[in-house]
């Protein structure tokens, strides 16, 4: 049984990819295009090109459900916050086996929407946990000054905002927590 990794250009894919072959698993590894970072695995046993899940997601989440059956997948691992919201919003495409193991539309929403509401509470003199959003216009040093203001230890991720009807993403920038 193969297990899909989605989004083979991100970190996070290879690491998927990697840790899955390890233990002998095969694995599927879709992509926007080719190559494709996590393609490049020497673990990864066969490749296939999707759509954007930022810009289709519901044919995204179609096309991986046609994969999902035509590999006997027994798993898909979304390795992007747009993939997951795609997967999770038009699960019908999915075979049930895959559905189930999937986190509903409103943990999923909740997580993505986090940023979002830390910035709100913020503006209301809420106590968070401190958090910066980085561009790409920032240069190492600025990077680095912000690294130093939050103090460390610090987690760097991706950050997608989706807006409240849930129907399109916004560009993604990263953020440290």
């Amino acid at each position: 049984m193969t297990a899909i990794v989605t989004c083979g250009h991100t970190r996070s894919a290879l690491a998927t990819v990697r840790a899955l072959g390890r233990h002998q698993i095969p694995v599927a590894v879709g992509a926007l295009k080719r190559p494709a970072l996590a393609h490049w695995s020497a673990l990864a046993t066969s490749t296939f090109l999707t759509a954007d899940p930022r810009i289709r997601p519901e044919t995204f989440a179609y096309e991986l459900g046609r994969e999902v059956e035509g590999r006997g997948a027994f798993s898909v691992m979304p390795s992007t916050d747009a993939a997951l919201f795609a997967l999770s919003k038009w699960r019908e495409h999915l075979p049930k086996h895959i559905d189930k193991k999937l986190p509903s539309q409103d943990a999923v929403l909740c997580a993505v929407q986090r940023y979002e509401l830390t910035q709100c509470a913020e503006a209301l003199g809420i106590d968070c946990v401190p958090t910066e959003r980085l561009t790409s216009q920032m240069g190492t040093e600025d990077v680095i000054q912000v690294a130093k203001r939050i103090g460390f230890p610090l987690v760097l991720m991706p950050q997608i905002g989706v807006t409240l009807k849930l129907q399109e993403s916004v560009e993604t920038s990263f953020h440290f927590k």
